[in-house]
């Protein structure tokens, strides 16, 4: 069984970042500010992940990140889950958003984008394997739910422990 694991908002506590987007209208310099290498380093993780990271990892055969953060923080991103969690992983289970998709607050193309990763990228190398889903956003998991389990965090996390 494959657990794919969302990380902003589901392992990565994220609140210091969203003050810098504007509710109303989020512009490009909104985003740029929100996915600023130096801030995402600075991201804590969700309570109650540290403690279940280890019993995660012995119950899935593996672990794949799928996120909407951008191509641009991949060293941050691998980096900060290495640190944050002590473990070692292959930065090709680091599935990110591509550049050239726009970061949007938009649910509907968020829940797209990762759909469509999964379906691309995710799908074809593990075609008889069974998904669990953990992301903090409904929208996703529903677009994602004919694949697998859902299951919403940060909720969740008190359901493992």
């Amino acid at each position: 069984m494959i657990l794919i694991l969302d990380v902003d908002g589901t392992l990565a506590n994220i609140d210091h970042r969203l003050l810098l987007i504007d509710k109303i209208k989020p512009t490009a310099k909104d985003w740029n500010a929100f996915f600023d290498p130096k801030l995402v380093a600075l991201d804590t993780p969700i309570r109650g992940t540290r403690y279940l990271f280890p019993k995660l990892l012995m119950e899935f055969d593996k672990l794949i990140f799928l996120t909407g953060r951008p191509e641009r923080l991949r060293k941050v991103t691998h980096t900060w889950l290495e640190e944050i969690y002590s473990f070692y992983f292959d930065p090709r289970d680091l599935l990110m958003r591509p550049e050239h998709w726009a970061a949007t607050d938009d649910i509907s193309v968020r829940a797209k984008f990762k759909s469509a990763i999964f379906q691309q990228e995710i799908l074809p190398q593990y075609p008889k394997q069974n998904f669990i889903f953990i992301d903090d956003n409904v929208s996703i998991l529903k677009e994602l739910a004919e694949f697998g389990i859902t299951i919403k965090a940060p909720e969740c996390w008190k359901l493992f422990y």
